[in-house]
């Protein structure tokens, strides 16, 4: 497998940036870096965001293969990021949204940036399929996000793409985060984190899709009660305050 990885950044000065190309052109399966800048300076406000475009032999095909193989790389990353005191953002990635063999590889990559603490931004998320193709053509090629109905003339969402990339995760937490992670068979949440106290409360992504039968969310073993605005399901989970570490937790509601 190959990936688009830059091994180097432009170097930064202050008011200036020395640009350098973001992605590396390709002859043949050779990548080719242009505009190679060098080392940038320690920085406390610095992100490494390399490009992920893997190659799989034609047999991986499963949550678990493709967390063996993406493992090396990713942690390679995080590596590189941290020689630089840098955060890891993979600045670019995609796959066949919706598309059965795509979610096993979105659960894997989304398992692994939360074990490793490394943000994912996915390209592109608006596009056009083969000419001709509408919402539920199963043979119209890739989907994105949003892809466009040509028997319409309107771009439409891609509902099974949108659901297998949106998943409970932690927008802010009154302090660091220690781990996070969301079981894909059970549709469970936990983020674990040390406050320093004194802090504005947490805020969760919770979709519904996730929990059809309801959910609850626990502070510490503890129910609590959240506010969650149901445009952009995003809720605020009540907070004393309190100093040390601390657990979070979404779990469906028990059947009754």
């Amino acid at each position: 497998m190959t990936f688009r990885e830059i091994d180097t950044v432009a170097t930064i000065e202050t008011g200036q940036s020395k640009g350098g190309s973001t992605e590396p052109k390709r002859r043949g399966r050779q990548p080719q870096v242009v505009g190679k800048g060098t080392t940038p300076p320690v920085d406390d406000n610095l992100v490494w965001a390399p490009h992920l475009y893997p190659r799989f032999d034609d047999d991986v095909d499963t949550f678990d293969e493709y967390y063996q193989a993406l493992g090396s790389p990713i942690a390679k990353m995080v590596r590189s990021a941290a020689s630089w005191q840098a955060a890891t953002v993979i600045g670019e990635w995609w796959a066949r949204l919706g598309h059965p063999v795509a979610t096993e590889y979105v659960d894997a990559l989304h398992a692994l940036a939360d074990e490793l603490h490394v943000g994912l931004a996915v390209w592109n998320w608006k596009g056009y399929r083969n000419p001709g193709a509408y919402e539920g053509d199963a043979d119209g090629g890739v989907g994105l996000l949003y892809d466009w109905d040509y028997r319409v003339g309107d771009w439409y969402l891609n509902r099974p793409g949108f659901e297998s990339l949106a998943r409970p995760y932690a927008l802010a937490v009154p302090g660091h985060i220690e781990r996070q992670h969301f079981d894909r068979r059970t549709h469970t949440f936990e983020v674990d984190f040390t406050a320093r106290g004194h802090e504005g409360p947490p805020l969760l992504y919770i979709p519904d899709h996730r929990f059809p039968g309801g959910y609850e969310v626990t502070v510490d073993g503890r129910v609590v009660a959240i506010a969650r605005d149901p445009a952009t399901s995003r809720a605020l989970v009540p907070w004393p305050g309190l100093a040390g570490r601390h657990l979070i937790q979404i779990r469906a509601a028990a059947a009754r």
